[in-house]
């Protein structure tokens, strides 16, 4: 499904207060979805986080060489997104990345800072969504990449960007 570079770029300013008209940030948004008594999120444990993830989805770890590497399916048990988490995983996207994003911006939620892109394909008008948390989880130097894969749907986008919002360090644990 191809979808319209704007409505791409409105996605991934939902990660962040405020984006220039380029899309790139201008300030971090912190956003708190586990202590909104109203919302009953239920908690999954993924690699040294929490997040909650839409009813049906799931984690499916594949071989890895020198990193944690699976697909995030959605509730058909189709992959829609690819996770590469580990030291040697780098980072796709950066604070001050110099790659030709459609639309950049950075939020902090939960302790987590996280950077995201929207990158045009070479191939058509596809674009996919990258997302980088650079310490996951925090205090750490290990770097976590979400990257959206080909035919993820507008509402699946939303759903994935809710639930890298809501990750968070498990209870019981110290900052």
């Amino acid at each position: 499904m191809k979808i319209h570079r704007a409505l791409t770029a409105a996605l991934i300013a939902l990660i962040t207060s405020t984006t220039t008209s380029c899309g790139h940030s201008t300030g971090q948004a912190e956003v708190d979805y586990s202590s909104d008594p109203e919302l009953q999120l239920n908690y999954t444990n993924f690699y040294d986080v929490q997040i909650v993830l839409p009813e049906g989805w799931s984690f499916e770890e594949t071989p890895g060489i020198d990193s944690v590497v699976g697909n995030l399916l959605d509730e058909e048990g189709v992959a829609i997104v690819r996770y590469d988490i580990g030291e040697l995983a780098g980072h796709l996207v950066r604070e001050n990345s110099k790659k030709n994003f459609l639309s950049h911006s950075t939020t902090k939620f939960n302790d987590f800072l996280m950077y995201g892109a929207t990158e045009l394909l070479p191939v058509g008008m596809e674009t996919r969504l990258l997302f980088t948390i650079p310490s996951f989880p925090p205090g750490t130097n290990t770097p976590a990449n979400f990257i959206t894969l080909d035919g993820i749907t507008e509402d699946q986008r939303s759903k994935l960007i809710f639930a890298l919002r809501t990750m968070r360090l498990p209870e019981g644990t110290a900052d």
